[in-house]
């Protein structure tokens, strides 16, 4: 038996598709895709009592209630209002975030916005106070800090990733 000539290329065309690594990615990702689209129709949940109605229509069997026997969708009888969001509290300026304990020397203080720059290590961080900033190891408050002083530091980190300071605990020289 004889094939036709235009058979054969036909054939030999798709046989050169297939070699395509190009060819043999996209008939990989359409399979990888469909296989998806399936799993993702089949995680979607059809409510109980959706359900249900679609399973007594499709059986053939009426509602009782329903005009003809016909299914109808079910009317929400909860009055319950949706939740609402609430934030975690924070101090003022948007901090609250994670806590750091470092220990390191007060390079400088600015009086005027309330901040004071510390090395830790060689790394530079700007802290700020606020009223409720405790202080211990011979100081009293942000007016008694000065540049050099060694100093044990509890701070937070705010939202513009800032530090604010909660206690400042000035290390005595030995």
């Amino acid at each position: 038996m004889l094939v036709p000539r235009h058979t054969m290329e036909a054939e030999h065309a798709i046989m050169r598709i297939f070699r395509s690594t190009i060819a043999l990615a996209i008939v990989g990702a359409i399979i990888i895709g469909g296989f998806s689209a399936i799993l993702a129709v089949r995680s979607i949940e059809v409510p109980a009592a959706t359900a249900s109605t679609l399973a007594s229509a499709s059986s053939g069997t009426t509602l009782k209630g329903t005009p003809n026997g016909q299914a109808q969708s079910p009317t929400p009888t909860s009055t319950t209002p949706p939740p609402t969001l609430t934030s975690t509290p924070t101090i003022a300026g948007g901090c609250g975030g994670s806590s750091v304990d470092w220990r390191g020397v007060i390079i400088s203080v600015n009086r005027g916005a309330s901040t004071f720059a510390f090395d830790v290590n060689g790394t530079s961080y700007t802290i700020s106070i606020t009223s409720q900033t405790s202080y211990s190891g011979g100081v009293g408050s942000f007016g008694d800090l000065s540049p050099n002083m060694p100093a044990h530091v509890h701070a937070t980190q705010c939202l513009d990733g800032s530090y604010q300071a909660t206690n400042i605990d000035v290390q005595q020289d030995s």
